[in-house]
């Protein structure tokens, strides 16, 4: 099952709880199409990901 777009947003914005950014960190780092999704989010997105998040986004899509 894949992050719904709500979820997706709701990580943009910083509004997870502890529990939920675990879980959607978990399956980032699994889900190679929600990976895709959020990086197509934040390309679109006037913002920019914490620099830590970065980090692990192109970690993680340098091996795909």
């Amino acid at each position: 099952m894949h992050i719904p777009q709500d979820e997706l947003q709701k990580f943009q914005d910083g509004t997870m709880n502890t529990d939920e950014m675990i879980h959607f960190l978990e399956h980032i780092d699994q889900c190679d199409f929600c990976l895709e999704q959020l990086l197509q989010d934040e390309e679109t997105s006037s913002e920019h990901a914490p620099a830590y998040l970065q980090d692990k986004i192109l970690k993680k899509s340098s091996f795909s």
